[in-house]
């Protein structure tokens, strides 16, 4: 197992969940640069029935003909992601035979100052090889010792990519919005939490995003709600 912590994924800077997850052992992301046709292997194993996805417990798997995995999450909202390579069926249940993605969100005890009881964020962004502008904001608090509350908003607007010849990379420009409202209460019988995770990302993309002859089919305009 590999755990990517939040100190690690801070220093990343990283656009999406895949390249969080990129650099540990055993594990590679497929599809080229283009979001849409992104997906995890792990140790060789890369369909979305042989890699389960997690987040916060609850389960992610998606699966469309010639698309990627469609983990829409950005990092800004990830406390930690733990990576279990190799068959974990008998703990995780079925459709783990590769291995494992588990991502935690964060609680506002994670961006609480010490002795705080509110606090607000907001973070931009910009990237210079696809004139990327991204935004984020959240508010959280802990008004009561056993009361936890956050909400949060992220937006990233892209232009196509820049390849290393210094081409731009067709149909590689989007945009994506996602937002995060969380709440969690202690008792003396354990840890109780809802969360309500909610993306949407609009972009001019190949009909076969992930195969060998990308853009064979054609191109569409494709929007994507999570």
């Amino acid at each position: 197992a590999s755990t990517v912590t939040r100190d690690t994924i801070e220093r990343q800077q990283s656009n999406d969940l895949y390249d969080v997850i990129g650099t540990s052992a055993g594990v590679a992301i497929d599809g080229g640069p283009r979001a849409s046709g992104k997906s995890i292997a792990i140790r060789g194993f890369n369909d979305s029935e042989d890699i389960l996805t997690r987040v916060d417990g609850a389960t992610q798997n998606f699966e469309k003909y010639r698309y990627g995995t469609s983990l829409e999450l950005d990092p800004d909202l990830v406390r930690t992601v733990e990576v279990l390579r190799g068959a974990a069926t008998l703990t995780e249940g079925s459709g783990a035979i590769g291995g494992v993605v588990l991502a935690d969100t964060l609680d506002a005890a994670d961006l609480l100052a010490p002795d705080r009881q509110y606090g607000a964020r907001a973070r931009a962004g910009y990237a210079s090889n696809d004139e990327g502008r991204r935004s984020s904001a959240s508010a959280y608090g802990r008004p009561l010792d056993a009361l936890d509350l956050l909400v949060s908003g992220t937006w990233r607007d892209t232009e196509l990519i820049e390849l290393s010849d210094g081409r731009r990379l067709r149909d590689s420009a989007e945009q994506q919005w996602s937002s995060l409202l969380k709440a969690g209460v202690s008792t003396a019988l354990g840890r109780w939490s809802a969360s309500h995770r909610q993306g949407s990302v609009e972009r001019l993309e190949p009909f076969d995003a992930t195969g060998n002859a990308v853009g064979l089919f054609g191109t569409v305009r494709r929007r994507t709600d999570d």
